[in-house]
């Protein structure tokens, strides 16, 4: 019986919007420079690779909440990234 519970808990969250979110986090880590030095982190620290495209993801939903709320853009770190 616990490990049932515990096997439930793993897979926690919304199926289609964790599969949206780790769709967007693994297309944002490929082509974004940004998130591709932030997966790179991720990597180097243990993380598993569905865990960093999620947690990219996530990222990338904070920040469209915060530029949706600031009415700003997001601004790179790169200096040679430019906005189309």
């Amino acid at each position: 019986m616990e490990k049932d519970y515990l096997l439930r808990n793993l897979k926690a969250g919304a199926g289609l919007f964790r599969g949206i979110v780790s769709q967007a986090g693994k297309c944002t880590a490929l082509h974004n420079l940004d998130m591709k030095a932030r997966y790179r982190m991720m990597k180097e620290q243990g993380k598993l690779t569905g865990q960093a495209y999620i947690a990219i993801g996530n990222r990338i939903v904070r920040l469209a909440y915060a530029m949706r709320r600031h009415q700003t853009l997001c601004q790179s770190i790169c200096p040679d990234h430019i906005l189309q």
